[in-house]
Parts: C-alpha cells; sequence; structure tokens
C-alpha cells in the first residue's frame, strides 16, 4: 500500500482517540477515588458531629433517614 497522507491522518486520529480514551478512563478512575475519599470523609464528620451532640441511635437514625 502506498503512503499517502490519508493514512497518516488515519494513524493519527486512531493515535489522538487512544490518547483521548487513556484520559478520560484515568479521569474516571480518579473521580471515583475522590467520590469514595468524600463519601468516607463525610461519614466521619458525621460520626464526629453526632458524639459532639452527644446524640442517641435513635436520634443519628432520624437525621439519617432525612
Amino acid at each position: 500500500m502506498p503512503w499517502t497522507p490519508r493514512h497518516v491522518t488515519a494513524q493519527n486520529s486512531l493515535k489522538e482517540r487512544g490518547a483521548w480514551q487513556e484520559f478520560l478512563e484515568e479521569a474516571k478512575t480518579e473521580r471515583e477515588q475522590l467520590t469514595a475519599q468524600i463519601t468516607l470523609l463525610e461519614k466521619e464528620l458525621n460520626t464526629a458531629v453526632y458524639a459532639l451532640f452527644d446524640l442517641t441511635a435513635e436520634e443519628i437514625s432520624l437525621i439519617e433517614s432525612a
């Protein structure tokens, strides 16, 4: 197959697509990790606040069900 600029463009396009897919996968992984970290920190903060206000299990249940 002879070399033409069209082949280079198609090859570059595939490389760009691969680079974007890699970038998006990394961004998704980072978002998932940050979401998990936020969830954990939120639970820790809630526990600290519940202890600070000396809430009962019933009061905590009411708050968390709202």
